[in-house]
This record gives structure tokens, sequence and C-alpha cells, in this order.
């Protein structure tokens, strides 16, 4: 009897070795995919951002607030100061979104990528299970973070240009206001933001 018990046990950990690792972490390698395709759209909305809106945004912002420092010394009205800091702010946050887009969508590419290969490592059989469930939990980690950043720096972008282009009407009133009724020179364009 205790012959068949370590017989028993012996086929059972041949068999357990004989599994492959795609059927040891199938849970796993599952939600690896489902992380996968929530990043890649997240990276997909990313791509599709304008950023040709974002960067005139940037410039009449620029132009409009150098103006405005040099140029408007004198008390203005309530209404007027709560337009300008709706314009600082949220012409502050474009700003801050266009210099952390280029490392947001390098980042979720990187993420996006090191997903792939784990998971091709995991078809192949090329990865132990312990090496895949130690790069698992650091890419399921990686990934939600970036799934989080990347929804709350979109949502903040569509936000500040929606606050932008609300204190545009404002502030170029006052701005002309304060220049016979002209807007600078280099903010004449044809295409409204």
């Amino acid at each position: 009897m205790r012959n068949a018990l370590v017989i028993s046990i012996c086929f059972l950990f041949l068999f357990l070795q004989s599994c492959s690792i795609k059927d040891q972490v199938a849970t796993e390698a599952k939600r690896l995919d489902s992380v996968s395709i929530i990043l890649n759209s997240k990276l997909q909305e990313l791509n599709k951002c304008d950023t040709a809106l974002l960067e005139r945004a940037i410039v009449k912002f620029n132009i409009y607030s150098t103006f405005i420092e040099n140029n408007i010394t004198d008390t203005i009205s309530k209404e007027e100061a709560n337009s300008l800091q709706q314009f600082y702010q949220s012409g502050k946050n474009l700003k801050a979104f266009s210099q952390n887009f280029k490392s947001l969508r390098s980042r979720t590419t990187l993420v996006s990528d090191q997903i792939k290969k784990l998971m091709s490592d995991v078809e192949k059989g090329s990865i132990s299970k312990k090496d895949f469930l130690s790069n698992f939990e650091n890419e399921v980690s990686a990934a939600s973070q970036l799934i989080s950043l990347t929804s709350n720096e979109l949502k903040n972008n569509l936000n500040s240009i929606q606050d932008f282009k609300n204190s545009l009407l404002p502030v170029e009133a006052l701005i002309k206001s304060r220049n016979n009724g002209q807007l600078p020179e280099a903010i004449k364009d044809k295409v409204d933001l």
C-alpha cells in the first residue's frame, strides 16, 4: 500500500510537471489579455487626441498671457478676474498635458509591448511559472496605473480645452478694451478654437 502511494505521488508529480506553463497560468493569462485590451484602447484614445487644437490653444495662451502681463496693470472687474483665472488655470493645464502627452504615449506603448512579449513567452513555453507570475504582477500593476493615469489625463485635457474656450471671449474682450479694439497680431488666425 505504501508503495502504491509513493508511485501515485510520483505520477502526480510527473503529470504536474508535464502541464505546460500555458495551462498552469491560464487564469492569469486571461487577465493579462484583458488588461492589454484596455491599455491598447487607452493608447488609441491618446492617438486620437487633437494635438493641433492643443498646440493652437497653447500658442494663443502664451501670446495672450504675455500681452496681459505686460499691458494690464489697472484694476479689473470681478467677472474679468474670474475669466482671467479660468484662462490661466486652463492654459497651464493644457501646457502640462502637452508635456505629458508624449511620455504618456511612449510609456503606454512600452507596457503594451512588454505584456505582448510576456504573453508570447507563455505561448512558447519559454518562461517558468515563477518568472511569469513575478512579471505578471509587475505588468498588471504598471498597466493598471497607466490606464488610470491616462483616463484622468484625457478627461482633464477635455475639461481644460472647454474651460479655455469658455474663457476666450471675455479675455479677448479685455485685451481689446486695452488695445484699441485689436487683438495682438500674432493671434489673428483663421481657425477658431
